[in-house]
């Protein structure tokens, strides 16, 4: 399997929060925090991507987006590979940090 990017999901993380354009925005969230409602094994932040089920992946990058507290975001079929708890508390999320479509 070829992963997104290399590494681990945690690092992918660093990389986006330190990222030059973000200096001076808000501080973000934890992610593994926010993921572990939607039943993310808080292993998989640690471990290589090519080591996470699909649906791992989603939870993450999608718990990395909300983390990152961002101005606007647009996502298409984020919880695809998700099973039904995954697809509510990711839904859920969003529209209590006030990033779901209104």
């Amino acid at each position: 399997m070829t992963a997104l990017t290399s590494g681990t999901p945690m690092e992918f993380f660093n990389r986006a929060r330190d990222f030059g354009s973000r200096k001076g925005r808000i501080q973000p969230d934890d992610p593994v925090t926010l993921a572990e409602d939607w039943g993310l094994p808080p292993r998989v932040w640690h471990e290589e991507w090519t080591q996470a089920s699909g649906g791992e992946t989603q939870r993450a990058m999608v718990a990395i987006a909300i983390a990152l507290k961002p101005d606007i975001l647009l996502l298409d079929e984020p919880t695809s590979y998700c099973n039904l708890n995954c697809n509510y508390y990711c839904s859920w999320a969003n529209v209590r940090e006030g990033l779901w479509m209104k």
